[in-house]
């Protein structure tokens, strides 16, 4: 390997992202480019604003302050770092090292030069040029000792670039299987965006602390406004009193300030000390009291930490490219299965209670696959995560301090949210079968059943979901007796009636399903305005329990009717009318199904073969 190879595939790497702007249209050529000159040009005004900006205030700094600046430009990196992996794990990398290996190039000089090209990345150019700049300043104000930064911020930027390669390798052989990428992919797009959602759940407790402190506050000027009312003192011992109490409180928020910091300094202390990315805002607080050992101790822990990494990938990637690989078992052949006995799918074949053979069978063949279907895995996971990000409101937020009457109607709120989670999946049962939808054409079996099936698929996912979210509710916002019951109640004749209105949509409004994914293939107008008309349309289907809640507390709040239960009466005469209403309406759709099979089939497997 020499620079010549070094900027050959770097103007190659160039090249091939040039042609992919080219080939997505002129408009979109010209804003990435222009977004990449942006960039660039960012780059360069980083360095000189965060030299000049550094020169100019970091000689007044504390060194807690130094360490805390380190801190939040290293956490903004590793943000922007992430995204860019989540990114490249979604679409195929364009200059693999097996690409390179048909260059005259050593396979280690091919490895050394995919790692190298790997560190051009829109972070990299964001971020290095200003720590390099606060570096340069940082030595400015605070003297020869702080170049020990200009190693820590290589072992820094070598250890996050060698990790993220070795991690990337070993995806790389994970995802040869496409089922597994799919999977993969999910995965890590989920987890990062619950990773999103840390810096709201602090902000929540940190708003909890405060609405608490504010609250302390209330009773001594509640009875010091009693007293004033009630004659007990004039005006002027009022005025004394009141500014006596308002200066307490300026001095406890003072210490609670102060002791906020203390606390938010000793666990950053103690979170830079035992992760390895947090070593160089570490090595910088102690090199700014003159102490230059953890700098040196950080910076040589990186470097062999980074080097380590680059050696494990390095020797991963030579096993496998050398066909050194162990643990390999070898495939079976036609031959060697033909003594063994014949293994059966019990999962498949069993009966579901109270459902025929071809109910049972098109149920959990259809769970089957969307057990293994990665979008589907997303679309179940959906509502988890937003149950995350809502119930830190009602936790930590300020819902947690709404009037007990709202309580019920969250409970309403949690099974939409759960609802809204699997629309995806309701409204389009068809589209996601894809070439797989021609084997219910061919079925013999009453077409009512197939939707029965395909209902009953999806039918205990938004019901367990929501069950277990309404429990977890319970704990922080406990329900009555009879609104439990009744909430638990609405979840059947609710996820009924959206089931008929998912078959509905899926046999008017088929739409073709790209493979991984649950993005439409070349979407319609008319289609998609059906779908968004019936996710608008599914909270009708609680609109009766809404109502109900409704009338109780009026009851309540103007005649004092808390002995009528309304809403436990509505409910349990809701639950027999879906069950008798049901069957017969699907019976119905499945004759629209039987007269349309021919045109759902020919617009699910169009785009798709």
């Amino acid at each position: 390997m020499n620079w010549q190879h070094l900027t050959l595939i770097v103007w190659l790497r160039w090249r091939l992202s040039y042609n992919q702007w080219r080939r997505a249209g002129v408009v979109n050529a010209f804003l990435t480019v222009g977004l990449v000159v942006a960039a660039l040009v960012t780059a360069v005004v980083a360095f000189f604003v965060a030299l000049v900006a550094g020169s100019l205030m970091l000689g007044r700094a504390e060194p807690d302050q130094f360490m805390l600046i380190w801190d939040l430009i290293i956490a903004s990196f590793l943000f922007l770092w992430s995204m860019g992996v989540v990114t490249e794990l979604q679409r195929t990398e364009f200059l693999s090292l097996d690409k390179l290996l048909h260059f005259p190039i050593s396979p280690t000089g091919a490895f050394l030069l995919n790692y190298t090209s790997s560190l051009v990345s829109l972070a990299i150019v964001l971020f290095l040029p200003a720590m390099l700049g606060l570096c340069l300043a940082s030595v400015i104000t605070h003297g020869p000792i702080m170049l020990l930064l200009f190693p820590l911020l290589f072992g820094f930027v070598l250890v996050v670039t060698a990790l993220t390669y070795q991690f990337r390798g070993w995806m790389a052989t994970l995802m040869q299987n496409k089922r597994r990428r799919r999977t993969i992919v999910a995965a890590v797009t989920l987890i990062f965006i619950a990773m999103t959602q840390l810096p709201n759940l602090a902000n929540l407790a940190f708003q909890q602390q405060r609405r608490q402190g504010a609250k302390a506050e209330e009773p001594a000027k509640t009875e010091l406004n009693r007293q004033l009312e009630s004659g007990e003192i004039d005006q002027a011992e009022y005025g004394r009193r009141l500014e006596e109490l308002l200066d307490d409180i300026v001095a406890r928020k003072r210490r609670a300030k102060a002791l906020r910091w203390n606390r938010l300094t000793e666990n950053l202390t103690l979170a830079n000390l035992i992760l390895p990315v947090g070593w160089l805002p570490y090595g910088a607080k102690a090199a700014a009291v003159g102490n230059p050992w953890p700098g040196l101790a950080g910076s040589l822990g990186l470097i062999l930490l980074g080097s380590l990494s680059l050696w494990r990938s390095h020797r991963a990637t030579m096993r496998l490219y050398t066909g050194q690989v162990r643990g390999n078992r070898p495939r079976r052949t036609a031959n060697s299965t033909a003594d063994e006995p014949i293994t059966y799918a019990p999962f498949l074949e069993r009966n579901l209670p109270g459902c025929s053979g071809q109910v049972s069978a098109v149920a959990l063949a259809g769970w089957r696959n969307m057990v293994r279907a990665p979008e589907a895995k997303m679309a179940l996971l959906s509502p988890l995560l937003i149950a995350l990000i809502f119930g830190t409101m009602f936790v930590l937020g300020p819902m947690r301090e709404m009037p007990d009457e709202a309580t019920p109607f969250q409970a309403i709120g949690v099974i939409i949210l759960t609802m809204f989670g699997m629309l995806q999946l309701l409204v389009n049962v068809f589209g996601n079968d894809r070439s797989g939808f021609r084997a219910f054409v061919l079925m013999p079996i009453p077409r009512r059943d197939i939707l029965l099936g395909k209902n009953l698929t999806i039918l205990p996912v938004p019901l367990v979901m929501s069950a277990v979210l309404i429990a977890g509710l319970q704990i922080f916002r406990p329900l009555s007796p009879t609104h439990l019951v009744a909430t638990l109640i609405q979840l059947v004749p609710a996820v009924l009636f959206l089931c008929l209105i998912g078959n509905l949509t899926s046999i008017y409004a088929p739409m073709a399903v790209a493979a991984g994914s649950l993005k439409p293939v070349q979407p319609k107008f008319w289609p998609v305005m059906v779908h968004m008309a019936s996710m608008m349309l599914m909270p009708l289907v609680l609109a009766p329990a809404v109502a109900a809640l409704t009338v109780e507390l009026l009851l309540d709040k103007f005649a004092g009717g808390r002995w009528f239960p309304c809403f436990l009466i509505v409910s349990l005469v809701e639950l027999p009318i879906a069950l008798y209403v049901y069957p017969r309406l699907v019976a119905r759709q499945g004759a629209l199904l039987q007269r349309r099979e021919s045109q759902i089939l020919e617009i699910v497997t169009a785009n798709c073969e």
